[in-house]
């Protein structure tokens, strides 16, 4: 029960922390640049709390991954979803419409059905070649959601929530490289793995900076969450030596969770581009 206990206070804590994150980046001008947002919004009371409630959530989830299985952590947090749209329609005014419900409600469950079925963690990482190429992948994908924005001239918070969640995916991908570079004691590769797991996680906090100032968190936060599911199981498959479960019930549930959190997305992308929230527009 403790362990329980304890997801229940990361998960809270991280919606607690993404909506004074919201109310931070609210305050924001939309037309300031890139390269000083985030310290602009850490200096902001909201924003400041909002750092130190996130660092809590996870030394929260840090503690309760000793205890509990991965799998009932996040199906804890996907649960969480009900209370970040309860602090959102306090603090932001923000009410969820039936169609961003269906796509928060596909979400958890996929991430439910993909904690589930999940493969085992491995310690075999890839080498010099296979990091190159998965940098290759991942930051040309973290940086075209930005491109996009700027070609199409208009803020579009489901793009900056899709930039948020690939760069927080690829951090930690990078953050697993850590791990693993610690269990063998290099520390050439360790470094260079943080700086990358530091800098794809500043540039999704931006991405995310932005997707408030612009969209519900309602549709932002599991939008991001979603893709933090998917990706780095796909990325552990391919990278990483984790094999997918070989039984087809096994199999067919992890395929359907990853089709399910995908379909959620995409009906929380079509809502987002859609809606802009009231205090995003009048700030």
């Amino acid at each position: 029960m403790e362990g329980i206990a304890l997801m229940l206070a990361a998960t809270f804590a991280y919606n607690v922390s993404f909506i004074l994150l919201a109310v931070a980046a609210r305050k924001e001008k939309s037309t300031q640049p890139d390269r000083s947002l985030i310290a602009r919004v850490a200096t902001r009371t909201s924003g400041a709390w909002s750092i130190v409630v996130g660092v809590a959530g996870w030394l929260f989830e840090l503690e309760a991954l000793t205890l509990i299985s991965l799998t009932l952590a996040r199906a804890i947090y996907a649960a969480g979803f009900g209370a970040m749209l309860l602090l959102a329609r306090w603090k932001l005014g923000e009410h969820v419409e039936r169609r961003e419900a269906v796509g928060i409600i596909a979400i958890a469950v996929g991430i439910v059905a993909v904690g589930a079925t999940s493969p085992p963690q491995s310690s075999h990482g890839p080498d010099l070649g296979g990091w190159i190429l998965l940098t290759v992948i991942v930051v040309p994908a973290i940086l075209l959601p930005g491109l996009i924005q700027r070609a199409r001239m208009r803020p579009v918070a489901y793009i900056s929530a899709l930039g948020a969640g690939i760069g927080y995916s690829a951090s930690n991908l990078y953050t697993k490289g850590v791990s693993d570079s610690l269990s063998i004691h290099t520390i050439v590769p360790l470094a260079v793995l943080a700086a990358a797991a530091a800098g794809t996680s500043l540039l999704a906090l931006t991405d995310q900076i932005r997707a408030f100032q612009y969209g519900r968190a309602t549709a932002v936060v599991p939008l991001v969450a979603g893709l933090q599911a998917v990706i780095p199981i796909t990325m552990a498959a391919l990278f990483f030596g984790e094999e997918w479960p070989t039984g087809l019930m096994e199999r067919s549930l992890l395929t359907a969770g990853i089709g399910l959190t995908t379909v959620g997305m995409l009906i929380l992308a079509h809502a987002s581009a859609q809606m802009v929230s009231a205090s995003a527009t009048s700030g």
